[in-house]
């Protein structure tokens, strides 16, 4: 894990003006890897009204990619954008990983 760009609670953090880049695996209960191609996963941030299909890494077919872009954050305030990564494949959509997307300052 990257602690610059997820910290220990879960919460991703970027820099205004820059991007947005987070590969992650997933194990289900009995410690086996989830196949992002059989088991797709959504991501959402309501306050931007964001809302999608999360891709396969390229470089890991064992992973998901998240890639926000520096427009599509421009929105997120000083308090942040909670997001949830959703599995919607059950009868009722679970968030599996769920946080807040925060603007690193630079200047504290």
């Amino acid at each position: 894990m990257d602690y610059s760009t997820v910290d220990e609670k879960g919460d991703l953090w970027f820099t205004r003006g820059e991007g947005l880049l987070v590969s992650f695996g997933e194990l289900d209960d009995l410690n086996a890897v989830v196949s992002p191609a059989t088991h797709p996963r959504y991501l959402s941030i309501p306050s931007i009204n964001h809302y999608e299909l999360i891709s396969v890494d390229p470089a890991d077919s064992d992973a998901w990619r998240i890639a926000l872009t520096p427009e599509l954050l421009a929105p997120v305030g000083l308090g942040g954008a909670a997001f949830s990564v959703i599995d919607n494949q059950g009868t009722v959509p679970v968030a599996i990983w769920s946080g807040v997307i925060r603007e690193r300052n630079l200047f504290q």
